[in-house]
């Protein structure tokens, strides 16, 4: 039998293999630490312009975002300096976008925007800026030279006579020309003016070395024109300064008003009987055509050049890019005045005062219209809301369906040397005279559904008028 000190030992000894045992248990289970994976964030992609203002201006001009094509369109008001405006703009998150915000820009042409996204990939907005007109301030201008020398200007709606520019008393003699709130015109004293149309004020003028017949045309901010007799030469002018920016000797008198369609100047030369396509930007010669004397401009319209054919009494079309003859229409007398193209049909009034509607694409004849006793067209078709107009020898206005050829209506007074115009809301204007039992000369406002006159303005007129609402 132990004793009670053997069994303390043995107890003794279980309890300390039980606390080691217990220990190294606990010691096997305990997990080894796991190191996580680093995750890289993926870049945004967004590239999106969300605003674009002018808050400079006041009150501020918020622009029009179009999201799917990419294109930005802001209307600022009547005055305002396209070429420094500052624009605020704001993009998509983390997205960078050039040029930047609030730095001037030049928005008297179309400016890109480039809006870079945090992951590299880019997206281009056109913006486009154009200067609107104030309707509660807005008054109608008409515009047109004297025989006796001088600009006038005239109220449309009440005829009332707002100013008068002498030009030192030469003939006004081109037609006038009327963009945004400057008009431009060719003078007797061999000089080519730019008025403040509101005004009067002189803004510049250039000097040439004969009388300007060829009647000014501005385009993406230069002002064309041909010279005459001595000068023969094609002028590109800054339209806002005049200052020269390039000049073509044409051989030739250029009496003809230019057409200025896709970076391209369409002239004609009266003496050496040619027709020109010039570079806008650079005066240089694309091609050149053979044709007859001409003291008129051409047509442009869908790719082709529409011009008269005196040498064979007809009208010519040429594809606008090369000056190869697309078709030739041939015609009972001379096609003495500038052809008109509207809704597929090209329209040109002959001598022998035939009025002829012409496919435009194939020159079949489609209709004719014809005056009574021959009466020659000198003055060039003009149309409007379905509605060809046209002066003849007769001093008859003759308003026609340009569908059909039916004469709509007639009206006297009006001699054959200047074009009629028609306005926005519906009034012919067209110079004529007063029959008063001798010649008075006047600027009549006719109503164009009708042809009843609504307005008379008395005094002598040489060129065609012009019209447009200035503020």
């Amino acid at each position: 039998m132990k004793s009670p000190a053997s069994l303390c030992t043995v107890l003794l000894c279980l309890l300390l293999f039980g606390a080691i045992s217990c220990k190294k248990k606990e010691e096997t289970i305990t997990p080894t630490p796991v190191t996580p994976t680093p995750v890289t964030p993926t870049k945004s992609s967004a590239k999106d312009l969300k605003t674009f203002a002018f808050n400079a201006l006041t009150p501020a001009v918020a622009a029009t975002i179009d999201a799917t094509a990419k294109t930005i369109k802001a209307e600022v008001p009547t005055g305002t300096d396209l070429t420094k405006l500052v624009p605020t703009l704001a993009v998509s998150e983390k997205a960078t976008v050039s040029p930047a915000t609030g730095v001037v820009q030049d928005f008297s042409k179309a400016v890109t925007y480039t809006v870079t996204a945090e992951d590299g990939s880019t997206q281009a907005y056109t913006v486009s800026v154009t200067v609107g007109k104030s309707s509660s301030t807005a008054k109608d201008y008409l515009f047109f030279g004297t025989e006796t020398g001088g600009l006038q200007a005239f109220d449309a709606a009440t005829g009332m006579k707002l100013w008068t520019y002498a030009a030192n008393k030469f003939q006004i003699s081109t037609d006038p020309y009327l963009l945004d709130e400057t008009i431009y015109f060719g003078s007797g004293e061999k000089k080519m003016y730019a008025l403040d149309a509101r005004t009067g004020a002189k803004k510049w003028e250039f000097q040439t070395a004969d009388v300007i017949r060829s009647s000014p045309v501005v385009e993406n901010g230069t002002l064309y024109f041909g010279g005459n007799g001595l000068d023969k030469k094609v002028y590109a002018l800054d339209a806002a300064s005049g200052t020269k920016k390039w000049e073509f000797a044409i051989g030739s008198s250029a009496q003809a008003s230019p057409t200025v369609v896709g970076g391209v100047v369409y002239i004609t030369s009266y003496g050496d009987k040619m027709l020109f396509a010039l570079d806008a930007a650079s005066g240089a010669v694309k091609w050149k055509y053979p044709t007859s004397d001409l003291k008129n401009g051409v047509c442009v319209s869908n790719g082709l050049v529409y011009v008269q054919d005196n040498n064979n009494k007809g009208l010519l079309a040429l594809e606008a890019d090369k000056g190869t003859v697309k078709w030739r229409f041939a015609a009972s007398g001379t096609i003495n005045n500038s052809p008109t193209v509207i809704n597929g049909f090209v329209y040109a009034a002959s001598y022998d005062g035939i009025l002829y509607a012409l496919d435009a694409k194939t020159g079949d004849k489609k209709w004719e219209y014809k005056t009574k006793f021959d009466a020659h067209f000198e003055s060039s078709p003009i149309g409007a809301n379905g509605v060809i107009y046209v002066v003849g020898s007769d001093s008859f206005l003759h308003a026609i369906d340009a569908t059909t050829g039916a004469k709509k209506w007639s009206a006297a007074k009006f001699p054959a040397y200047s074009s009629p115009i028609v306005t926005d809301d519906g009034i012919v204007y067209a110079t004529g005279s007063e029959l008063n039992g001798k010649y008075t000369p006047a600027i009549y406002a006719l109503d164009a559904a009708t042809g009843a006159i609504k307005l008379t303005i008395s005094g002598g007129t040489y060129s065609s008028p012009d019209w447009n609402p200035i503020t």
